[in-house]
């Protein structure tokens, strides 16, 4: 019998949706591939884990899933591999939340240095220019979803809502194969995976679905599916992405004629009963990604001499609240 290949991945940040995807990834099994799938998360996260396995919980099944590891950091990790055991993954998925890439960048430089491909599963604008900063740009593969996932409490998931997962390199000079494995991989475990050439359009789609429903979630403390039954709301959200698309233009980001507004809302129907991310840092008293998302959109409009009023007024009101309790 031939000995099955493994593959190793690793999850830096592994919360809610870091959490999804890697409990999927972990589920899947092959007669060809042995999955190693580790975890770095909070420490309650990670007992739980360690404990009981993780559960995910999607609209037909609880998923038991077992053999995730797990650790709070790279000493309990190094401390369990007993020093100095050379360990490469060959996908590191990044799912910390935006605001605390850079730092994840810096603490886990030794793993992510020896991965093979490094995998950005944000929300967000620019992330993967920060990424290269620091490493190749060839490894870097961007993954754009609209599932939503919740973090129960530490070991369960709530798969939400359902979405599409697409990935592709965003400085289009990557190895094929491993983009094209990836995706296969995640679509054996569930999440079905297209490759795309221009992750750059998608990008910036997911962004502007991010930016009309995450900060008026977290302001009114509505679910996504509740959000769109307000017609005050939905206008506010028309605006905020009308803004948004004239930044992109403006920067001479090649998109499609869509109409962006009806696809937030139908991301917001498809996603209903989720407590977008945003809202659930706002509940949890936790920073929130708003300086990647509509902040951006007003920091990159203010180097271009654009006016956005509604972007700032809502990025404003975020930062109100933030401050209410950091």
């Amino acid at each position: 019998m031939a000995c099955k290949k493994k593959i190793r991945i690793g999850i830096i940040g592994a919360g809610s949706i870091g959490s999804l995807f890697g409990g999927y990834l972990a589920y899947y099994k092959t007669e060809d591939f042995d999955q190693e799938i580790i975890f770095f998360s909070r420490k309650s996260h990670c007992d739980a884990i360690n404990e009981r396995g993780l559960i995910i919980q999607n609209k037909k099944n609880t998923l038991h899933i077992s053999g995730i590891k797990a650790y709070e950091n790279l000493s309990k990790f190094y401390e369990k591999l007993g020093g100095a055991y050379e360990f490469n993954f060959d996908y590191i998925i990044i799912s910390t939340k935006s605001i605390d890439l850079e730092n994840a960048l810096k603490e886990y430089k030794e793993i992510i240095e020896k991965s093979t491909c490094i995998v950005i599963l944000q929300n967000g604008i620019g992330n993967e220019e920060l990424v290269a900063k620091y490493y190749k740009k060839e490894k870097i593969i961007r993954i754009i979803t609209s599932h939503g996932a919740l973090l129960k409490e530490p070991g369960k998931i709530l798969h939400t809502g359902d979405g599409f997962v697409e990935i592709g390199f965003p400085f289009k000079n990557g190895s094929k194969s491993k983009l094209e494995f990836l995706c296969s991989f995640l679509s054996l475990g569930g999440l079905k995976t297209n490759v795309v050439e221009n992750i750059e359009e998608l990008i910036w789609e997911k962004a502007f679905v991010n930016i009309a429903i995450n900060p008026l979630g977290a302001l009114t403390r509505l679910d996504n599916g509740e959000l769109i039954k307000n017609t005050n709301i939905l206008k506010i959200m028309e605006l905020l992405i009308e803004e948004s698309v004239s930044v992109s233009q403006r920067l001479g980001i090649k998109l499609p004629n869509k109409n962006y507004f009806k696809l937030a809302k139908d991301v917001a129907y498809r996603t209903k009963e989720n407590k977008n991310s945003m809202l659930q840092d706002i509940l949890r008293s936790n920073p929130t990604e708003i300086d990647y998302l509509n902040g951006k959109i007003v920091e990159i409009a203010s180097t271009l001499g654009l006016a956005t009023p509604i972007n700032k007024f809502i990025t404003t009101l975020i930062k109100g609240l933030e401050k209410s309790y950091l």
